[in-house]
């Protein structure tokens, strides 16, 4: 048996198509790139609970490092399918920190949005990926944040216009710029068609209640043609190349 083991870290989900297609989908994919054992955790204690109530169990950090340990893997690959490096990262790294003197090595991957470079190959990545028209304007809806990281969400923006891509825009549903933004945004483009593309890893509550729902139906009372589209960052090919590229670069 090799010592090594990765160990996937996932906000988590309640949504079970949604998890199939992106956590279950990527666990596999790893496994499939390295042929090392891969072990899932979630981050959200919220989802943990709410899932334990299903009867489907789902380990946090900690639980999963510690089994980990029981089972004799020296060497743990953490890599964080979480997009920004802020709040939920912070948590993740609070949980492994007491633990690193279990194994001799913990290697940590960076969440999606971690760097310049890697912001603008995902902006590549959405450009092609969503074809918008003349008369469209284009929202990638993230999940937004308290801390410093929803700075990120602000660079997006800004490289899609220095590209020339000026019918898209980054809006957030929980931080800055938000709904309000994006309807200032309409009212000086005029344009009546929108297209709303979650910018999250996993479409499932918030793609529901917050994009198919309140906003989709204010928009649509206020006249607006809207699309939602219906999957999340995790369901992309190139997204998930991106993090078995990651996780091969830190078990090298």
């Amino acid at each position: 048996m090799s010592q090594t083991a990765i160990l996937m870290v996932h906000y988590g989900t309640n949504n079970d198509a949604r998890r199939t297609k992106t956590l279950d989908a990527i666990n596999a994919l790893v496994h499939q790139n390295t042929g090392l054992e891969v072990r899932e955790t979630y981050s959200s204690k919220m989802v943990i609970a709410a899932l334990k109530k299903r009867n489907i169990q789902k380990y946090t950090i900690a639980e999963a490092l510690e089994a980990l340990h029981r089972d004799g893997y020296r060497q743990v690959v953490v890599q964080p399918t979480h997009l920004l490096d802020g709040i939920m990262t912070g948590i993740m790294n609070e949980a492994i920190a007491p633990l690193r003197h279990k194994f001799d090595t913990i290697k940590v991957g960076s969440p999606l949005f971690s760097s310049v470079e890697t912001c603008q190959k995902m902006v590549d990545v959405l450009t092609r990926s969503i074809p918008v028209s003349a008369d469209s304007e284009v929202f990638y809806v993230g999940h937004g944040t308290q801390s410093m990281a929803n700075a990120v969400y602000s660079m997006l923006d800004y490289m899609f216009r220095e590209q020339g891509e000026g019918n898209r825009h980054v809006v957030t549903i929980e931080g800055y710029p938000g709904f309000d933004s994006l309807k200032k945004i309409l009212q000086t483009s005029g344009h009546q068609h929108v297209v709303l593309v979650p910018l999250l890893y996993i479409a499932g509550n918030h793609k529901a209640e917050d994009l198919d729902g309140e906003w989709k139906e204010e928009l649509e009372r206020a006249g607006y043609q809207v699309e939602v589209v219906q999957h999340g960052l995790g369901e992309l090919p190139e997204v998930q190349q991106y993090l078995v590229g990651q996780i091969r670069q830190l078990i090298q």
